[in-house]
């Protein structure tokens, strides 16, 4: 597994998480799209009659705890673990995350040096991506 370049580490800053741009929907586009989503986006737009827009923000081997809020981890008494001390070496996040970031941050696996929040940690998603395209907070 390659470390990532200091530029990448820098995105992963809450305020510079996922740079894209909206694309109108077509065959160039849709190509590199989950089918998924976009079934799912079409059959919305029949059903709504507006406009509907597909963001994808994933990022290959994420948890899924990194898309849920920290606060609602905190409120569940089987998932408020996964918030307890550093996220390194927390037991109840899974190794194979914590390998990978350790992995993948290089040099730059010293707490002070780390972005925050990184794309492994729970809740790192919710907050540096999905809480800016709802209202639900």
């Amino acid at each position: 597994m390659r470390s990532v370049s200091e530029e990448i580490l820098e995105r992963w800053r809450a305020e510079q998480h996922h740079p894209g741009t909206w694309a109108v929907n077509g065959p160039k586009t849709a190509a590199d799209f989950t089918a998924v989503a976009w079934h799912f986006g079409h059959a919305l737009r029949q059903h709504l009659d507006v406009p509907v827009g597909l963001i994808c923000d994933a990022v290959g081997g994420t948890p899924t705890e990194s898309d849920i809020r920290r606060e609602s981890l905190a409120a569940h008494p089987q998932l408020s673990g996964l918030l307890d001390d550093d996220w390194f070496e927390n037991e109840h996040c899974h190794a194979f995350c914590r390998r990978r970031a350790r992995t993948q941050l290089g040099a730059t696996a010293d707490e002070a040096d780390r972005p925050r929040p990184l794309p492994f940690e729970p809740g790192a998603f919710w907050a540096s991506s999905t809480s800016r395209y709802t209202r639900f907070r």
